[in-house]
């Protein structure tokens, strides 16, 4: 039913304890697919003890680094046989029951749909594992149905939701379906945010159930991918060419446009003042919204009256 891709790059510290807790799922009809990117450390050695295991199906190393994780999510997708698939991050941690509750939202069917997307909240862990901090996807998901699954219909989930900001905040937190796969492969080629506009591809495509309990570890380290992208405004390049590509696709009201850009020229002006480097990421940024004080001051009285996220 689940085919788990577990993407590995260098993550030999963590590697055994991430399989671990695939392994230990109690929902167990999954096949566990293994892709290592031509890691320099000894994350093969780590791998090869898991070959004779039932669940494992493919296990591939790259001779060659392919740079990017999203072509490594597309080597995956070759090869899972399941009707679903969880991307689990070779440095994160599941708890047991994280399939278990994930394919229990995306069998329910409500008006003969299914969702095509479950994700679940996850808590931040250390390098050893030790817990940091929760999140705030409870408060801004779940509302009053704390605990539970909450069901959003695609258009208020894409538009409401997802666009104004990732909450799938890494790929260890969702199952979603093979056939929601977006056609258009656009997010294979980002380093950094392609994962983002990958789930808006895949939400364009149905509903989404949120459940709202911690059943993913998002580890927190230096050398991880979501460390990497801010540093020098990488992230904010591929996020102005996902807005490129989606807004028209949406087919929203104008002003959405300027109330998106408002949002994240607030973001560059906060790393302007420590980091010069934005300076570069502000013009690049103009030249789709020149006026960039507009564009704030819309995304403020917006905000304010609730004109583009509200409640459902």
């Amino acid at each position: 039913m689940v085919s788990v891709i577990v993407p590995n790059y260098c993550h030999e510290p963590y590697l055994k304890e991430r399989l671990d807790s695939i392994l230990s799922q109690t929902y167990e009809d999954f096949e566990l697919i293994i892709l290592d990117d031509c890691s320099n450390d000894r994350s093969r050695d780590v791998i090869e003890q898991y070959r004779s295991n039932p669940h494992v199906s493919h296990i591939v190393y790259n001779e060659k680094n392919s740079g990017s994780t999203f072509i490594q999510w597309e080597r995956g997708f070759e090869l899972a046989r399941g009707r679903y698939i969880w991307i689990a991050e070779s440095d994160d941690v599941a708890r047991p029951t994280f399939l278990e509750e994930c394919v229990r939202a995306l069998d329910e069917s409500r008006d003969g749909k299914s969702p095509v997307l479950a994700f679940t909240d996850c808590e931040y862990i250390d390098s050893h594992g030790k817990f940091l901090h929760a999140t705030r996807l409870s408060r801004e998901l779940a509302g009053r149905r704390r605990g539970g699954v909450t069901r959003f219909g695609s258009r208020f989930f894409l538009t409401q939701r997802l666009m104004y900001q990732n909450y799938i905040l890494n790929a260890s937190m969702a199952v979603f379906r093979k056939d929601a796969i977006p056609k258009e492969r656009e997010y294979a080629s980002y380093r950094y945010v392609g994962d983002w506009l990958f789930w808006l591809g895949v939400t364009m495509n149905g509903d989404v159930a949120y459940i709202d309990k911690p059943l993913d570890g998002f580890r927190q380290h230096g050398d991880n991918t979501t460390a990497k992208s801010t540093r020098g405004g990488r992230n904010f390049d591929e996020i102005q060419r996902i807005l490129r590509y989606m807004l028209p696709r949406l087919g929203m009201p104008a002003g959405y446009a300027a109330f998106m850009y408002g949002k994240f020229f607030i973001r560059i002006n906060r790393h302007k003042r420590s980091n010069p480097d934005f300076n570069d990421v502000y013009r690049r940024w103009t030249a789709d919204a020149p006026h960039p004080r507009l564009c704030i001051m819309w995304y403020r009285v917006a905000k304010l009256l609730g004109i583009y996220k509200h409640s459902h």
